[in-house]
């Protein structure tokens, strides 16, 4: 009794006692204790050490009698090819013990939060998230699943799934825990997934702990894991020999054990694992002995010193005990061995008689083999249809039982061929069928053993057919890297002397992939290597149409931007659009004239009733033109982007509407915007693109909205243009379509800029904005967004200098991503020109402002920052011109006011009116000639004021008042403007702006501060009530009220927002404001 006691604590049970991790069970319980914090971040712990010093016990069982939703799983060495199974494994317990809290309430949690299709995505990688949440995926061929999942898309709509998924089930009362062992060994899928999910900062209540063996971790995974923010890193040691005593005491409930802790340190240098094989070993050779007259355990230390020599090798000991096991067992481990450290106890049933005949020993029964091995601790059940070694060491000593990698390698061919014939996998059809598990079980096990196929053997081909059918799968689920070795092994298969000839279909299908997956897979210079064979021998462009894509797309990838429009100037040829690589201005011009007269021929109705385009050829070459816009922008090359937008519209015209038409659309709206001017078309070809997406195809919804909302934007005030700009975010992250997604953060980041809202929830946006961006490789677009991110830490006073832009926690990206592009540069220089308006440098305005204007394309019209842009042109003209007396100040200050002016007359802009209400108040401070009476000019600053602060533009509110100071002579009336400027400011959030003028102006000018700083904080836009960026549910009811749609017919109401003392000085006010914008707008001279 007492002997079998002692095996059974020598076989670590799961239950026991921690030795020599008191501090390290302190940490973890700090982490659990945190993440129970509600909307507390993600908590990371990473856990190093040696094999053997109790890592996985650190991983397991501090959570076990904690209140949480535990998960685990464990990488292997061998495993690359069977896509995220430690990571299925993983989400396999959380969802079990999720049945356990209560299915009902997980599965209303998980429906609220996933959309049905996100819900479809996962549980084709993760099935168990189908079973907690009701939901199974419909029935669709294998070829279906494949073209939508082998992109980066797919693994991108993956990771954004699973993110919304632990969302949906992290509690604060009941956090989940997700464990993953051995990290060494972690696949690049997998880490992909792991990587988003720790920088998502709107995740929380989640603890992610990942173990790792110091001595062979990679130096690439080591700096990932200093890069995560927060993260704690523990190391598990071997135990002293003070720990050793105790546990050895507790085994052998013997006291003292000195001269034995210190032989077992000596032997095994404390290593955990190490000592407990020890105690084993020295109990089943009799050097441990149970005294029946002293009822305890005994040894002879000087015995033990002779008699015990172990290698330094633990896999010895353990080879050793297991030499121990009855022949059959022995069998057995060694089939379970070569499957995997995890495996499926069918899979031995199935290969047992082919595989006994070659060991030329009999397995009588698989089940008594494996419960004899349970009982040892070599192997332990996690289910009913699983099971696993009990360590790494075990299965090791297991595979070293088969004698050579000759014998290994045949074991693995005759399991594979058994399971062929098990599962049927003959006939070509089948595999399309057959479940994918059990395809990747058996090709795996064949491509183990394939190089003992002769050449020439026809099996040969059967199994290239096979690895192209399991790469399929395995692509299908976004594993791009396990789907780019089936590939390879499967082209190896082939003979390269007749590939070609003999078996052209599967070396193009194998080829063609390959290119592909290595795009997915990030590896771009291979790209052009399984792209060559295959534009070498396609017999036609529809063969070869997928590998000019991959081809094309990997030169934008690289930014060889000269190759990429070649190349794809190459490729439309092929499909039959012939596209002049520099179109002069004459003929783009003529071609645009007659684009427009077409678009002006058709009712809205008209285009939306097109057909669908049964051309793939022309549907293939507007996907292509689409792409290409990017690249021919970055070139600088803009007649070729109007040929480009009018060809794939009259190409919809005639022959349908293709999946790519509403972008077409999209970007002719921005188009008519940008070089045209002509707002009212830009805004009709937008609605009109955002209608065609939602009836042809929605896989580019994401580009639609980025691009119609530069339209938009003219026409709808900002905070509505900042839900747009978000709404079309979201939808490019559940679509898969990350570039899109981060290019929308572009338009909602100066959208939202420009809008008034408050700057504080901005602030975080822009951190988590530019995480993901980082996280997801996105450089141009990270560095895009630096600019807006450093222009509000600045001004909300979260910067040591509020006029230095070139550095900040905002600026250290271009540092750390290298600036060599320089990307968003202009726009720096734009908001510095701001930034500095308002803060009373003028120079350095006027330095900025010179700088903008020489580079100011007509391209940025697009973008809500033009108008601010010519807004601050003209404040900054008016003030030179009044210093300096220069008339060429003047002369450029009415340039661009009666740009504004055109705007608001023209165009009906409504984000513009208020703007041009502070350039007419302005505009009357230059014309001291005229006389204008004081009374007049400050009526007009209070009317600007009020219609700022009624759209919410509290930015421009703060400005007016500023500007409204230095133009009244009143001591007092001064005051009284400076101090509501800084209310203004301070409601916007631009805190660093208000304290920065108290502290300059209150040099020279102290008496403007005797009013200043008795704000009550009355002056309020709303706030913005975040729950994440999730569309309309980021602003509150007041919020919207506050910026509701001006009426450009009476731009001059009272508003709201004033009440009755709208102007602080009221008798200059007329009783009767005049309507109409004949009001906003003063008769030319």
């Amino acid at each position: 009794m007492e002997q079998s006691r002692l095996i059974s604590c020598t076989c670590s049970d799961s239950f026991g006692k921690l030795y020599g991790r008191e501090k390290e069970l302190k940490e973890i319980d700090a982490v659990y204790e945190a993440a129970r914090i509600p909307a507390q971040k993600v908590q990371c712990v990473f856990v190093g050490g040696l094999s053997g010093t109790g890592k996985s016990a650190l991983l397991q069982r501090p959570f076990l009698t904690k209140q949480c939703l535990y998960g685990s799983g464990k990488f292997e060495q061998r495993q690359q090819a069977n896509p995220y199974a430690a990571l299925v494994h993983c989400i396999s317990d959380i969802c079990n013990q999720a049945h356990l809290e209560g299915t009902a309430k997980y599965k209303a949690l998980i429906t609220e939060q996933l959309q049905p299709d996100e819900l479809k995505t996962l549980v084709e990688v993760f099935p168990d998230i189908g079973t907690l949440a009701h939901a199974r995926p419909e029935v669709e061929e294998t070829s279906a699943v494949h073209m939508r999942r082998r992109s980066k898309e797919g693994l991108d709509k993956l990771k954004y799934s699973l993110r919304l998924f632990l969302k949906a089930i992290s509690l604060a009362e009941c956090p989940v825990v997700m464990c993953l062992d051995d990290l060494h060994w972690i696949d690049p899928s997998t880490l992909g997934i792991i990587q988003s999910i720790l920088s998502d900062h709107e995740l929380s209540n989640l603890i992610f702990v990942g173990s790792f063996r110091d001595n062979q971790v990679s130096d690439e995974l080591l700096q990932w894991m200093d890069e995560v923010r927060n993260a704690k890193r523990i190391t598990t040691g071997d135990l002293s020999v003070d720990v050793v005593q105790d546990l050895l005491s507790d085994i052998l409930r013997v006291d003292p054990v000195d001269d034995l802790a210190e032989f077992v340190l000596k032997q095994t240098n404390g290593n955990v694992f190490h000592v407990l094989q020890l105690i084993d070993y020295m109990q089943s050779e009799g050097l441990l002995e149970y005294s029946t007259k002293k009822f305890c355990w005994t040894w002879d230390i000087n015995r033990l010193e002779e008699e015990t020599s172990l290698s330094d090798n633990v896999v010895d000991i353990v080879s050793s005990r297991l030499n121990r096991l009855p022949p059959d067992v022995l069998a057995c481990l060694k089939l379970c061995s070569c499957l995997s450290f995890r495996f499926d106890p069918a899979i031995l049933h199935a290969v047992k008689d082919e595989v006994q005949d070659y060991l030329e020993m009999e397995i009588a029964d698989v089940n008594v083999c494996l419960e004899k091995a349970i009982e040892e601790g070599v192997i332990q059940r996690l289910g009913n249809d699983r099971i696993k070694f009990t360590h790494d060491r075990l299965w090791q000593a297991s595979l070293r039982l088969i004698s050579s990698d000759e014998e290994r390698e045949r074991i693995h061919l005759i399991m594979g061929e058994a399971l062929w014939k098990d599962y049927g996998l003959g006939c070509a059809q089948v595999q399309k069928v057959i479940d994918s598990k059990k395809l990747i079980v058996c090709v795996d096990q064949l491509n183990l053993g394939c190089r003992l196929i002769e050449d020439g053997d026809p099996f040969r081909l059967e199994l290239a057919r096979l690895n192209c059918e399991a790469s399929k799968r395995v692509a299908s689920l976004s594993a791009f890297v396990p789907s780019l070795e089936y590939l390879k092994r499967g082209i190896d298969l082939l003979d390269p002397k007749c590939r070609w000839t003999d078996h052209y279909n599967l070396s193009l299908e194998m080829f063609t992939a390959m290119s592909e997956m290595c795009f997915c897979a990030g590896r771009i210079e291979d790209c052009q290597k399984a792209v060559d064979p295959v534009l070498t021998h396609a017999k036609s462009i529809d063969e070869s149409l997928r590998a000019h894509l991959v081809l094309i797309q990997s030169l934008s990838a690289q930014a060889k931007y000269d190759e990429f429009v070649n190349m794809s100037l190459e490729l439309l040829d092929k499909l039959g659009e012939h596209i002049p690589p520099k179109p002069n201005t004459f003929i783009t011009k003529r071609v645009f004239g007659r684009t427009q007269n077409l678009l002006q021929s058709k009712t809205d109705q008209e285009i939306l009733s097109l057909p669908k385009m049964q051309n793939q050829h022309k549907a293939a070459a507007i996907q292509v033109m689409c792409d290409m816009m990017f690249p021919v922008d970055q070139m600088g090359r803009w007649n070729l982007i109007t040929f480009l937008i009018c060809r794939m519209l009259r190409i919809t015209f005639e022959h349908g509407l293709a999946p790519y038409s509403a972008l077409a659309f999209a970007l002719a709206s921005q188009l008519f915007v940008a070089s045209q001017n002509d707002i009212d078309s830009g805004c009709r070809f937008a609605k009109l693109s955002v209608d065609m997406v939602k009836k042809v195809d929605d896989s580019c919804a994401a580009r639609v909205f980025m691009h119609s909302g530069f339209a938009l934007h003219w026409r709808e005030p900002l905070s509505i243009t900042v839900d747009y700009w978000i709404d079309a975010h979201e939808r490019g992250m559940r679509s898969g379509d990350l570039n899109a997604a981060v290019q929308n953060i572009t338009g909602y980041g100066v959208a939202y800029f420009y809008s008034g809202l408050p700057l504080d929830p901005f602030v975080n946006d822009l951190e988590n904005f530019c995480t993901l961006m980082e996280t997801y490789g996105q450089k141009f677009s990270l560095l895009a967004n630096v600019p807006v991110y450093q222009c509000v830490l600045n001004l909300t006073g979260r910067s040591e200098n509020i006029l230095d832009m070139s550095h900040g926690i905002a600026m250290d990206y271009r540092d750390k991503l290298g600036w060599e592009s320089r990307t968003g540069e202009e726009a720096e220089w734009s908001f510095l020109m701001q930034l500095s308006f308002y803060c009373g440098d003028y120079e350095k305005a006027t330095e900025m402002a010179e700088k903008v204007e020489a580079l100011h394309a007509g391209a940025s019209r697009a973008l809500p920052l033009y108008h601010a842009r010519v807004f601050f042109f003209c404040l900054i003209a008016i003030h030179n011109a009044k210093e300096t007396g220069k008339r060429k100040y003047k002369v450029k200050a009415k340039k661009h006011y009666n740009v504004v002016r055109g705007w608001v007359s023209n165009q009906k802009a409504i984000n513009v009116v208020h703007k041009l209400q502070i350039l007419n108040a302005e505009m009357l401070t230059l014309e001291p000639e005229k006389k204008q009476k004081e009374s007049t000019i400050m009526e007009a600053f209070d009317k600007a004021i009020a219609v700022s602060a009624r759209a919410g533009f509290l930015q421009d509110a703060a400005l007016t008042c500023q500007l409204a100071s230095r133009a009244v002579a009143d001591n007092r009336e001064k005051r009284e403007y400076f101090s509501r400027s800084l209310e203004f400011y301070r409601s916007w959030g631009a805190h660093g702006v208000a304290e920065y003028l108290e502290t300059s102006i209150g040099r020279r000018r102290p008496s403007l501060l005797s009013l200043a700083g008795s704000s009550n904080g009355s002056i309020t836009s709303g706030s913005s009530s975040r729950r994440g960026y999730r569309g309309r549910e980021r602003f509150d009811k007041s919020l919207s009220i506050k910026h509701m749609k001006i009426d450009i017919d009476d731009p001059d109401s009272s508003a709201e927002f004033f009440g009755s003392s709208a102007s602080h000085t009221g008798q200059r006010r007329s009783s009767s404001v005049g309507s109409g914008l004949n009001m906003i707008i003063p008769e030319e001279d």
